[in-house]
């Protein structure tokens, strides 16, 4: 038995020794990486008043476009809101989000197009004549980074 024993073991160690399985063999289990969860904290409304609205894009070609997701989430005591997107694969996001202070779900705009809300970015990526490049607002949602925090701004007050 012990021989029997022995032998089994020094298989295993020459066979992993031998034969060592890659990086990649090991990460492939055939299933699936779990859905992660996005946490969007906004800051910078005002306290108890109105709503914050997210928009999430997964893409440069969809970024500003075409919404991946959209999350609304009530403002509290504090002037900020968390907004949660689920269910969300791996991989690289830029958001948009803007402080709709009266609830009515639109942002007000003056007669040339111009945000009379608050907003902002992820990476709080400033404006500059227009959204900031996806490059800028991009992130990478993985298992260490499911959270992301920025402030919302009056068109002019954004520091660059």
């Amino acid at each position: 038995m012990f021989k029997k024993v022995t032998a089994i073991i020094l298989a295993t160690v020459i066979t992993t020794t031998l034969f060592p399985q890659t990086d990649a063999a090991r990460a492939d289990t055939g299933t699936p990486a779990a859905p992660l969860s996005l946490t969007v904290i906004v800051s910078g409304a005002d306290a108890n008043k109105g709503q914050v609205m997210a928009r999430l894009f997964s893409s440069a070609e969809s970024y500003t476009k075409e919404a991946y997701a959209t999350q609304t989430a009530a403002v509290d005591s504090d002037g900020k809101a968390t907004l949660v997107f689920e269910g969300l694969p791996a991989g690289d996001y830029a958001f948009s989000a803007f402080y709709d202070r009266d609830s009515d779900g639109k942002m007000k705009k003056n007669f040339l197009g111009i945000p009379r809300e608050k907003f902002g970015f992820s990476n709080n990526a400033a404006p500059s004549m227009g959204p900031p490049s996806y490059e800028k607002a991009r992130f990478t949602l993985g298992p260490n980074n499911t959270h992301q925090s920025i402030t919302v701004y009056a068109l002019g007050d954004h520091k660059k």
